[in-house]
Parts: C-alpha cells; structure tokens; sequence
C-alpha cells in the first residue's frame, strides 16, 4: 500500500499532487484504513477532493459504517461532503433526497460491476 517508483512516475506524467497522495496514504495507515495510491490517484484525476474522500475513509473505518470507498467518492464528485455523508448514514438520519441518490448510486455500482464481470 505504499508508493512505488513506478507509481511517483505515473502521477508525475499525470500531474497527481505525489506529496498529498503520500499525505493521505500516511494517515490512513496510522488510523488502520487500509488504501491504496491508485484509488487515490483516480480520485484526484476525476476532479475529487483525495484529502476530504480520505477522512470520510477513515471515520467510517472508525466508526464500522458500511460505506465502500467508491460510494464515498462518488458523494464527493456529485458535490457534497463526503464526511457527512457519513455520520448521516451511521446515525441513521439520512433525508429523503440523500437516501434516493444513495439508492441510485447503489444501482449503477451494482450494474457497473455487473457489466465489468461479464466483458
């Protein structure tokens, strides 16, 4: 889970921050949330904040949510905060219009999934 030569020169072509994906893969181990650099640098290369994705990473690794790491970015590419994102879902306090997009975004992973599986 660390950074490789090769993965330096690859975020360099691609022009990732190195320095913040060190960062967030740093504080993610020392609070045992286990990430990887290319789930980072896909983030970062698909317009997401990697800083605010990686502490909503980490509280729900804390606090034992049952959100996955691309739900938390795809909350954060749709413009909302990741992080409380959440503490609503822990909590159980998730409005109307918040459970909806989460019920859409489930669907479209499962069918992402579903599509990758087969071609």
């Amino acid at each position: 889970m660390g950074l490789s030569f090769i993965d330096c020169v690859r975020m360099a072509f691609t022009k990732v921050p190195i320095l913040a994906v060190r960062r967030c893969l740093n504080r993610a181990a020392l609070e045992e949330a286990p990430l990887e650099s290319k789930q980072l640098e896909t983030h970062y290369l698909a317009g997401g904040d990697i800083r605010r994705v990686t502490d909503a990473w980490i509280r729900n690794r804390q606090r034992r949510g049952p959100l996955e790491w691309d739900y938390l970015c795809a909350w954060d590419l749709a413009g909302e905060d990741p992080v409380r994102m959440v503490d609503v879902v822990i909590d159980g306090k998730l409005n109307p219009r918040a459970r909806d997009f989460f019920d859409q975004l489930k669907v479209a992973m499962d069918e992402r999934t579903t599509v990758s599986a087969d071609g």
